[in-house]
């Protein structure tokens, strides 16, 4: 896989005094550590799961999908959802969120970016977090499905995205709309009318995508409400949506994914 720009963090701290004996502490309290983060940009790698479809031969060109797990999930555990995809057909990319989440499960919890808004937020810093969103977006996403495309034959691609990972594919997929077939959420938690013309763009570029939205009307997350918004405002835009309800909260079933497939047929 190739190299990226990346965010990685430095953390400058002052020379420390030597500890200080319990005998000779008394009353006294040691002054604190000033603390201090610097963002850079740097090259990286980052791991993405390929599963390949049930009868897999290299001369031949396969549709695929890219699915990106949601805030605080990893590659393999998403990758769970290939298996109804590799049934029908499909190459399954799944690659892994580029930041850790910090904690007592950090290394093991995955971020798309360094965000304001996410539970807990990962920086206050609104500039950073707009950074690391467009270096997902515009830099690794693209990036690695040009490597994919080095290494397997594929034909049409559709990137899904569940929860936060809704958001960054549905961004990945409307700014790279020409290297996409369409673009399928699972609780997504709606559009930005902004998001469409930041980049100097309009609504309309986009409309050659068809756009699956996946929502559960209990979804205590991000209300099913957004993905009836995003609807209504894509179709008035000329786009090819369908909103597939279900019962349910904010995940991704297995019979919703069945039914996933079933669009994605009925789309040839």
């Amino acid at each position: 896989m190739r190299a990226r720009s990346a965010f990685i963090a430095i953390f400058l701290t002052s020379t420390v005094a030597p500890a200080v004996s319990a005998r000779q502490q008394g009353t006294a309290t040691a002054p604190p550590v000033p603390v201090d983060t610097v963002w850079q940009d740097a090259p990286a790698l980052f791991p993405a799961v390929v599963a390949l479809p049930e009868g897999y031969d290299s001369t031949r060109t396969w549709p695929a999908i890219l699915a990106l797990h949601g805030f605080g999930g990893t590659a393999r555990g998403f990758a769970r959802i290939a298996p109804v995809f590799t049934r029908a057909g499909y190459v399954v990319v799944v690659p892994e969120a580029p930041y850790p989440i910090p904690g007592e499960e950090a290394g093991t919890r995955y971020s798309w970016g360094l965000n304001t808004w996410t539970p807990p937020p990962l920086t206050q810093d609104t500039m950073v977090d707009r950074r690391s969103a467009e270096l997902t977006i515009v830099n690794y996403l693209p990036s690695l499905l040009r490597t994919v495309r080095e290494r397997y034959r594929l034909g049409p691609v559709y990137i899904l995205g569940f929860s936060q990972g809704a958001i960054y594919g549905f961004l990945t997929g409307f700014y790279e709309h020409d290297s996409f077939a369409g673009i399928i959420t699972f609780g997504f938690a709606g559009i930005a009318p902004e998001w469409f013309t930041v980049r100097g763009g309009t609504i309309e570029d986009g409309r050659n995508l068809a756009v699956l939205l996946v929502h559960g009307r209990e979804d205590p997350m991000a209300p099913f409400a957004e993905s009836e918004r995003a609807r209504d405002m894509l179709q008035a835009a000329g786009y090819r949506v369908t909103l597939q309800p279900f019962e349910g909260g904010h995940s991704v079933p297995t019979a919703q994914l069945e039914k996933v497939v079933e669009w994605l047929r009925s789309l040839r």
